[in-house]
């Protein structure tokens, strides 16, 4: 499969769409271990490039370029035509379909500083 990092276009339609690129970025679940963390890195595995899942309330799409982008879940009545974007953009960027690791799915909690951020700036 052809590795592609999505293009700006691509990008601006994904943060319109309330997704956050999270690869790169931490992880930790409160009270796990002694110190009260667990830290984990987001980061892309080779059997997700090219999928999308939902989990728990999020949606994530795994491009076939290796970034990984989360949003809340849009599938719902109420937000339909931004739903119908969603699935349009998540058709164009995972041909594989279903079948990827949704992070922050299970109580997983990202740093807010990080997230935001990312949120400012997709390569930070």
């Amino acid at each position: 499969m052809e590795r592609k990092a999505t293009i700006a276009e691509q990008r601006t339609k994904l943060a319109a769409l309330g997704f956050v690129r999270v690869d790169g970025l931490k992880t930790f679940r409160p009270g796990k271990v002694p110190r009260g963390r667990e830290i984990v890195t987001i980061e892309p595995s080779p059997e997700y490039l090219g999928h999308w899942d939902r989990n728990n309330g999020l949606l994530v799409i795994h491009t076939t370029g290796g970034e990984v982008w989360l949003a809340i879940n849009v599938s719902d009545p109420i937000g339909e035509e931004r739903s119908i974007k969603t699935d349009q953009l998540r058709n164009e960027l995972c041909p594989n379909g279903r079948g990827a690791f949704v992070p922050c799915s299970n109580g997983e909690q990202l740093s807010w500083r990080e997230l935001l951020r990312r949120m400012s700036n997709p390569d930070w």
